[in-house]
């Protein structure tokens, strides 16, 4: 399931643009990265509920760019892409995507911006 999901933000040509992703190199990684002169994309995926009948998981996102407005816009993009409105589900079986939360920081060595975006993912067991 998360690997459709990773795959549905590299395939989009608006986000890949934003990160100044190269055809080798997403900018889109798990956990952690070691770019730092270009915008990137880090995720955590974990498990929240698993009762048999739905399985509910905690996707954590986090945009970095040098400038505040591209994590914005990192941030906004991804919203754009997960988030299901009303009964819409994302796939057969990721029933819903909403945001739970977030946040941003700033680092000073390398100055670098942080947007936090939580989603919980609900899919059917």
């Amino acid at each position: 399931m998360i690997d459709k999901i990773i795959d549905l933000l590299k395939d989009d040509s608006v986000l890949r643009s934003l990160l100044e992703a190269s055809l080798d190199n997403s900018h889109i990684e798990a956990l952690s990265t070691s770019i730092i002169d270009a915008p990137a994309l880090v995720y955590t995926f974990s498990p929240i509920v698993i009762d048999g009948v739905k399985e509910i998981y905690k996707l954590e996102l986090r945009a970095m760019a040098a400038d505040i407005q591209t994590t914005i816009d990192i941030t906004e993009r991804v919203k754009e892409l997960l988030l299901t409105l009303g009964d819409n589900s994302l796939s057969n079986d990721i029933l819903s995507i909403n945001a739970n939360g977030g946040g941003m920081m700033e680092t000073d060595i390398p100055k670098r911006y942080h947007q936090f975006i939580f989603l919980n993912i609900t899919r059917r067991k």
